[in-house]
């Protein structure tokens, strides 16, 4: 077995018998600690981690931003309601009542003379008993008010071209039966009717001669104006009762005669307005101009209204006019001066309070403001002219709406 020698001592021993190992020293570059693995600095200690506040929890800014949409609406809503306000003018109306005659106002040819009369457009009963009450003449000046008149027989009456048989119940074609043949009616001489539903009148507008002795006649009734009010009224709540089907069905005869009932007191008056400047009636003025604008103001009650590009003389007449029916739209005790001349006959109206017309209340309104434009602020009274209730919702509807589009949009 081989044995191996025992290692040599690194280093002499020293005369006192024991060896240690000479003391060794670490030299680094530059005195360096710890090379060639230089010390790297630790990071400094870090506070714990706390979230920062997000602006958009901040209660801070909250509070301030609700305050801010707060402030927006507050200025918002009256801002709402002046548009609407300034805007309602550009609301259209709802469409008035549709007549049978489309051609009410057409601008006739103008005659004075018997021979020239075409007589067949008038119903044969009533085209001979016209022509013969026809003052012959030569010329085709203004008539003045006559005094008296010599009235045609028979007078023009309502539905004398024919009377529809189409009614709902008979009792409602009884009544038109009965009303149009009634003494009390037929003297009245409803202007309201013969406007609306007489072709006899209709055809006599083509004579001014007859045609003035025709509105004489209906300002100088046998009856009172009071009492052909109170006869009117009277056949106007039997037709709401008898007729209560046929005018749910919108039968146009019936509306016809509804709203002739109705507007008989305001379109007689309006009817007998005179002008003193020439002792003429206004409705033969108007009749009897080049373009016979105004008379689109004569049929307001009837549901027919003034064309947009309707040009009105501006005459007192037409003036007058608008004052007598502003009364029916928003009914004033202490009404002003609302003629220009003294109404001839017994035509004075009633002292009691005038009630509204409802189909009035359409038509006045956009047929003053086209007066007052062209015309001038004071020449009509607009100041009754508001929005009817199917307007005020749209307005205040729209204005919810607005509101409620403009919050979102601040939101």
């Amino acid at each position: 077995m081989f044995t191996p020698p025992p290692s040599p001592m690194p280093f002499p021993a020293p005369a006192g018998g024991e060896s240690s190992p000479p003391a060794l020293t670490l030299t680094t570059p530059h005195n360096e600690p710890g090379y060639p693995f230089p010390r790297v600095p630790s990071p400094p200690a870090k506070a714990p981690c706390t979230p920062e506040p997000s602006p958009s929890w901040n209660p801070l800014d909250v509070k301030k931003r609700s305050g801010r949409r707060i402030l927006f609406l507050v200025a918002l809503l009256p801002a709402a309601f002046i548009l609407s306000a300034a805007l309602r003018h550009l609301i259209r109306l709802p469409a008035p009542v549709v007549l049978d005659e489309p051609n009410l106002f057409d601008k006739r040819q103008l005659i004075t003379t018997d021979a020239a009369t075409p007589t067949s457009s008038l119903p044969q009963s009533s085209s001979s008993s016209l022509s013969q009450s026809t003052a012959p003449s030569s010329t085709t000046s203004l008539p003045t008010i006559p005094n008296p008149a010599i009235l045609p027989t028979p007078f023009p009456q309502p539905f004398d071209a024919s009377l529809s048989d189409n009614f709902t119940t008979i009792g409602c074609q009884a009544f038109f039966s009965n009303f149009t043949q009634d003494t009390s009616f037929r003297q009245c001489r409803s202007f309201s009717f013969l406007l609306n539903s007489s072709a006899a009148f209709l055809g006599a507008q083509r004579n001014l001669t007859l045609i003035n002795a025709i509105i004489w006649g209906t300002c100088n009734t046998p009856p009172t104006a009071q009492s052909c009010d109170a006869t009117m009224a009277s056949y106007l709540s039997q037709l709401n009762s008898v007729c209560k089907s046929d005018l749910n069905a919108e039968n146009p005869v019936v509306l016809q005669a509804q709203i002739g009932f109705q507007s008989y007191t305001a379109m007689r008056t309006a009817a007998c307005l005179t002008d003193p400047t020439n002792n003429a009636f206004c409705y033969i003025d108007a009749l009897a101009a080049t373009t016979p604008a105004d008379l689109y103001f004569y049929g307001l009650p009837l549901g027919t209204p003034v064309p947009n590009t309707t040009k009105p003389s501006c005459s007192p007449c037409v003036k007058s006019v608008l004052a007598v029916y502003a009364q029916y739209v928003t009914p004033s005790s202490g009404s002003g001066a609302i003629q220009i001349g003294a109404e001839t006959g017994n035509s004075t109206t009633s002292p009691t309070t005038p009630s509204p017309l409802p189909v009035l209340g359409k038509t006045y309104p956009a047929a003053a403001r086209l007066a007052v434009n062209q015309c001038g602020g004071t020449y009509a009274s607009v100041g009754v002219a508001q929005p009817s209730r199917a307007e005020r919702h749209r307005i205040a509807w729209g204005c919810v709406l607005l509101s409620l589009i403009l919050a979102c949009f601040a939101l």
